[in-house]
């Protein structure tokens, strides 16, 4: 028999979306929880490709649970609570890690400001494939359409993270260039691409 979890914060983000740090068999974990549950060979495939990339900085689930109301989570393992980053990160910070992850072959289509964490003492970037399993909005519109994904809907993903991160990550793009990075058309992402 399972012994219940112990939910230490919870967090609602948008799209329905909460954000979890639970206690599971005395083991520390940071989980997303969602309103809908893609299908298990899904998210069996998609844990098995994130547990072979391996970037710095870079942290991925590696857990999914299927809950009451057919809800779904992802989690995580810790070892100390997650916390928010001193200060702002600077945006290459951001970058470097969304290059690492391209030259790994994943294309990171989603983020979100509480996706900037430090956990167990180093600043990550939590990617917890939503984009991929079609758990929340904000995808790129060439794959709303039908479309391939490429470092032009990386940039797109990292234009709508600076935009919604405004007091997390610092950056030096103008108004326009954050307009062009987070623009609907890919031909204009093009000149700010990865």
């Amino acid at each position: 028999m399972d012994q219940p979890e112990e939910i230490l914060s919870r967090t609602h983000l948008s799209g329905d979306v909460t954000e979890v740090v639970f206690r599971r068999e005395g083991n520390l974990r940071l989980g997303r929880i969602y309103p809908s549950a893609p299908g298990e060979s899904s998210v069996a495939a998609l844990l098995g490709l994130m547990a072979a990339i391996v970037v710095e900085g870079v942290r991925f689930p590696d857990a999914f649970r299927l809950l009451e109301g057919g809800r779904a989570r992802l989690s995580l393992p810790l070892q100390r609570e997650p916390s928010e980053p001193d200060g702002s990160v600077a945006a290459g910070e951001i970058v470097r890690r969304l290059s690492g992850l391209l030259e790994s072959g994943f294309a990171p289509l989603r983020s979100d400001r509480h996706c900037i964490r430090v956990l167990n003492g180093e600043l990550c970037l939590i990617c917890w494939g939503e984009g991929l399993l079609g758990l929340r909005g904000g995808l790129p519109p060439e794959l709303l359409a039908g479309g391939y994904s490429g470092s032009w809907s990386a940039a797109y993903a990292l234009g709508r993270l600076l935009r919604e991160a405004d007091r997390t990550v610092e950056h030096d793009l103008s108004a326009a260039g954050l307009e062009s990075l987070a623009s609907s058309v890919p031909s204009r992402r093009a000149p700010a691409s990865l």
